[in-house]
């Protein structure tokens, strides 16, 4: 009878254990708009878990149109992508933060169409704030440690993206 008390209070303890780690949910990501001689839409939904009190991982899909009408040939040129990263909480409202992000280009000028694939590993880090139950917002300084000035979706090495999350359990 002991035997059957103690194993019931150890799986009673397991469980309750197992139920206070469930993990956190989160989603998000960033819409960019741009008019002009430039035009520029971006949509980049992102979900992630948090598996710890420190730790959050996560995955963000892109897709980015621009028109850009400045020179004497439009340019056109559409990317799909896709990003995991990983966020670690060294306190409370400060992360650093690892990317690895697959970048595909398609461009149009002047009737010439042209594909490229760009892989992209970014580190850094940033800072997050609760807005109010469940949001939050969070700001990041990435450099992307494989940045080629050649051959790139990017202009710069350095990239800050600031965007708004809601966690949900």
């Amino acid at each position: 009878m002991r035997k059957i008390i103690l194993s019931t209070l150890l799986l009673s303890l397991q469980l309750s254990i197992i139920a206070d780690n469930k993990p956190t949910f989160f989603y998000g990501g960033n819409i960019g708009l741009a008019f002009g001689d430039v035009d520029y839409v971006e949509l980049s939904p992102m979900i992630g878990s948090q598996i710890s009190q420190n730790l959050s991982v996560g995955g963000q899909l892109t897709y980015r149109n621009t028109d850009d009408d400045r020179g004497s040939q439009p340019l056109e040129s559409t990317d799909l992508g896709a990003a995991l990263f990983s966020r670690f909480h060294v306190a409370p409202s400060i992360f650093l933060e690892a990317n690895y992000e697959y970048m595909d280009r398609e461009t149009d000028q002047n009737g010439t169409s042209r594909s490229n694939s760009f892989s992209s590993f970014l580190i850094g880090g940033g800072i997050s704030s609760p807005v109010g139950s469940p949001f939050m917002t969070y700001l990041s300084a990435l450099y992307n440690v494989n940045y080629d000035d050649d051959d790139s979706p990017y202009n710069d090495p350095w990239s800050i993206r600031f965007g708004i999350g809601i966690n949900f359990h």
